[in-house]
């Protein structure tokens, strides 16, 4: 898309700089949120937390503050060709100094490692034998501990997703509920297009996904007969039946990750 009137000035969720009149842009399909295309393409997709379409950038990124205002003319000092120029010494004679410390310290780094590595060699404490050379102290690998990663299986992310999905459906029962029927089926129709996303994962969490899709499908029978005043029953007998073996088939599962469970009246 090209991003243009009330979506100008509006910050992208991943750089968090503005979005400017006349750039290209991407609208996510989950959460509605305009992105740089750019930014789209290079966190991997959505950058808000949550959304079914995070890219890889939307868990990483940190939660830096909106940019400031950019000037309209960066303070560039000459050389360049454009900016206004230098006009005080102080900026330039702190300059010099910070580089002054700077290759100090830098210097004192290399002393420091020349010293740690080819200086005199550790003295032999009187309760050791001087067999003539100086041991190294050696780590054995077997003790070195590294950081490590929590690894998220397939289910466990499956299962989030899923949940989060099963909450976004909650919003179409309610609107069946006011008599939002155009409402109720967006949100049918959408909550589709997500499950379609969920892929892999164990026989159980696989057979989940399916019930629910079979449930919603029958769900958006019923809005439709709703909608056009024709008989809900047989839909909503299905749609009901479905829902509650998902909940039989879901809950479980969500107690082990530490997920929601669900009532079949809700969703």
């Amino acid at each position: 898309m090209t991003i243009s009137g009330g979506e100008a000035g509006k910050t992208c969720p991943y750089c968090r700089f503005p979005l400017k009149d006349g750039q290209s842009g991407v609208r996510c399909s989950g959460c509605g949120t305009v992105h740089h295309a750019d930014c789209w393409q290079e966190g991997g997709g959505c950058a808000v937390l949550g959304c079914v379409n995070a890219g890889a950038g939307a868990a990483a990124q940190p939660a830096w503050p909106s940019a400031p205002a950019r000037p309209s003319q960066p303070p560039v000092a000459g050389g360049y060709g454009y900016g206004p120029p230098a006009r005080s010494s102080t900026a330039s004679r702190n300059l010099l100094i910070g580089l002054a410390a700077g290759l100090a310290v830098a210097a004192v780094g290399v002393g420091a490692f020349f010293a740690l590595h080819h200086g005199s060699p550790t003295p032999v404490s009187s309760g050791q034998t001087d067999q003539g050379s100086t041991q190294q102290p050696t780590t054995s690998s077997s003790n070195t501990q590294s950081p490590t990663t929590p690894v998220v299986s397939v289910d466990e992310r499956l299962s989030r997703r899923l949940e989060q999905i099963v909450l976004y459906s909650e919003h179409g029962r309610l609107d069946v509920q006011s008599g939002r029927y155009n409402a109720a089926l967006a949100n049918r129709q959408q909550t589709l297009l997500r499950l379609q996303q969920l892929v892999g994962g164990s026989p159980q969490i696989r057979q989940a996904i399916r019930t629910f899709k079979t449930a919603i499908h029958w769900s958006l029978q019923s809005d439709e007969a709703y909608a056009s005043g024709s008989n809900a029953s047989y839909p909503d007998s299905q749609s009901t039946k479905y829902k509650r073996l998902f909940v039989t088939e879901f809950n479980p599962i969500a107690r082990r990750y530490g997920l929601t469970t669900f009532d079949a009246d809700s969703i």
